[in-house]
């Protein structure tokens, strides 16, 4: 499966101003889903809080 030829940006993205909270996260949701259904193979999550990272070894069962 490759990238799209030419990929459109999502209006929406434009101004924070024209979306509303559930929106917002409701697009980068999706966002993040299809970055990481395409690099299902060799894809790095990193995060520069020790929270969030603990939270992504959490969910992912990655080793410490």
């Amino acid at each position: 499966m490759g990238r799209p030829a030419r990929v459109q940006p999502d209006p929406d993205f434009r101004s924070i101003k024209t979306v509303d909270d559930a929106t917002f996260d409701r697009l980068l949701r999706h966002v993040y889903k299809v970055l990481l259904t395409w690099g299902m193979v060799g894809t790095i999550l990193y995060s520069t809080d020790p929270e969030t990272r603990a939270k992504l070894r959490e969910l992912t069962g990655a080793a410490q």
